[in-house]
Parts: structure tokens; sequence; C-alpha cells
């Protein structure tokens, strides 16, 4: 799948894969799967998925793509 910028990521709640700098040279960037939630906290509105700021580890999320679907053996 592609990075796809972070301006055309769902912003209705949908659980996405975040992509933001990491700092590291070894490592450019980091992921965690989050969400969008203006509600929560409007100057931070991108969360991880345990409910706190993508932005705790670092800049805001640069990236995003869509999770990927579950195999049908696992459900």
């Amino acid at each position: 799948m592609k990075l796809l910028p972070i301006e055309t990521a769902p912003k209705d709640g949908t659980y996405i894969m975040l992509f933001g700098k990491s700092g590291y040279t070894t490592t450019p960037l980091r992921c965690c799967v989050g969400h969008w939630d203006y509600d929560y906290r409007p100057l931070d509105p991108w969360r991880k998925h345990d409910n706190s700021s993508f932005e705790d580890n670092g800049e805001p999320p640069i990236f995003w793509m869509p999770l990927p679907k579950i195999p049908k053996n696992l459900l």
C-alpha cells in the first residue's frame, strides 16, 4: 500500500495507520494506529489507539494509510 498525505486522511473517527517523523536517522518514520478526534482536543486532534496524542512522541503525522483487512481465518 502507498502512504497518502495526511491532508487526505478521514476525519470521521475511522482508525487508520498514522506516520510521522521519528527524529532518528536510522528509522525516519514512526507509525501507529490512530484516528482524528477534534472534539477531544482541537489543537491536537490526532489520537493514537490508546487515546494519547500522536504528537506526544514528536511531530504531527505527515502520512496515513488504511488499516489492512483482517484475514478471514483470524476472525
